[in-house]
């Protein structure tokens, strides 16, 4: 029996029309913009059930594009870029354990974060009897332990212990903290070297770090909120001190980003992690002591970096800057955190950062749903780097909690 060519067509038509469809519902689910949720009786929760929905989209997607097969480890970039190594760096990776640790805080399970896991203990190395974080995994050969990336996988490793109170990440975190406290001498009146193998006068980099520093400080506040420990309080009120003292620009009130040993001397390149850090520690010495000093200082950073890192934008009122996304996502954190003791002043600063990332969701990704470095949308940036996806899952993951928590 004959089929006309006619029916052939509109049979194939049909066919293609229903999954131009599907394809149309499938993307509009994961990109479903705020203004179009309908209301419900219990809003706030919708609201937090976006952004969650948004923080595992995102982490599956680099999960499934970045993921070194037959290891635990995951690239450093997506396209591989010349000059890549075979794995990714330990920071870019301590991204993705951040991201998880707010993911199982928001009730997200997954086989996939036992690579995780497992893949950021790969990183460890013991070098003359003293447990550290290397930057890169010594099974490839490994590289610098830095005092700033100690101090970052510690937090990771608190966030993943506040989510499941399994003792493994809290010990973790402690030998991090301890591996910190080798980094500080009395060099320029105290604080933090930028890594271990830096210490001497002849070295490139022969400086005390505010990143290295102010993350230390976070590191042993929070570990000492978690065990009482008084060792922790001490240093992370001296480390916070000297951090002020020597680092904070007085006029404008913005942590610049080191001090050079010899003669003492600030660099005054300003960045949103330095910043953010520091208000993450005041708002703790404050929860912690109740000292009004701290909350003046938290008050005031909070104000002064908000007006120095955002200029004014047609599309998002206040833009923040359009490169280092995850130098923003750690100001970030200190919004949220200066919320917890000032939630009138911190709500404008949060409002602004919620808009940036609404926007870039919907105008600043790649077609494969990747984000641009600028969350504009102007300039694509280094889209490719893990650490700048990475932080995307940390973003809206901390944005679910926020709308999750607010009542």
């Amino acid at each position: 029996m004959k089929i006309s060519m006619k029916i052939i067509v509109k049979t194939f038509s049909f066919f293609v029309a229903i999954i131009l469809l599907t394809q149309s519902i499938s993307a509009q689910s994961v990109r479903m913009p705020i203004n179009s949720m309908k209301k419900t009786s219990d809003l706030k929760d919708s609201v937090a059930a976006i952004y969650k929905k948004r923080a595992e989209y995102m982490y599956h997607l680099i999960m499934h594009h970045y993921s070194v097969p037959g290891t635990d480890f995951l690239n450093e970039n997506f396209p591989k870029q010349p000059g890549d190594r075979k794995v990714a760096y330990m920071w870019p990776f301590s991204g993705m354990v951040t991201g998880m640790g707010i993911l199982k805080q928001l009730g997200v399970t997954d086989s996939s974060f036992k690579k995780l896991e497992t893949g950021i203990d790969n990183y460890w190395s013991d070098k003359d009897g003293l447990p550290g974080v290397e930057s890169y995994p010594p099974v490839y050969g490994g590289d610098k332990r830095f005092y700033d990336d100690n101090a970052t996988i510690g937090l990771d490793y608190l966030e993943n212990y506040k989510a499941t109170k399994n003792q493994h990440f809290l010990n973790q975190a402690e030998k991090c903290v301890a591996f910190d406290f080798t980094g500080e001498s009395a060099d320029c009146g105290g604080g933090i070297f930028w890594n271990e193998d830096e210490k001497s006068p002849d070295s490139t980099n022969y400086i005390k770090a505010t990143c290295s520093s102010s993350f230390s400080a976070t590191l042993a506040l929070k570990l000492y909120v978690i065990t009482k420990k008084i060792k922790y309080l001490d240093f992370g009120k001296r480390v916070y001190a000297w951090t002020k003292m020597k680092l904070q620009d007085p006029g404008d009130l913005i942590y610049w980003n080191d001090i050079a040993i010899k003669g003492c001397v600030p660099n005054k390149t300003k960045w949103t992690y330095n910043s953010g850090a520091m208000l993450s520690n005041a708002v703790l010495l404050y929860q912690i002591t109740k000292d009004n000093q701290y909350f003046n200082d938290a008050k005031a950073l909070a104000a002064a970096s908000f007006d120095f890192f955002t200029t004014s934008s047609p599309k998002l009122e206040r833009k923040f800057p359009d490169h280092d996304p995850w130098f923003t996502t750690v100001l970030c954190r200190g919004y949220l955190d200066f919320y917890k003791i000032d939630p009138n002043k911190s709500t404008r600063y949060i409002d602004a950062l919620i808009r940036n990332v609404d926007y870039a969701w919907k105008y600043a990704r790649t077609p494969a749903g990747f984000f641009y470095e600028d969350w504009s949308g102007e300039k694509k940036g280094r889209y490719y780097w893990l650490l700048n996806q990475a932080c995307m899952v940390e973003m809206y993951g901390r944005i679910a909690l926020f709308k999750r928590n607010k009542q």
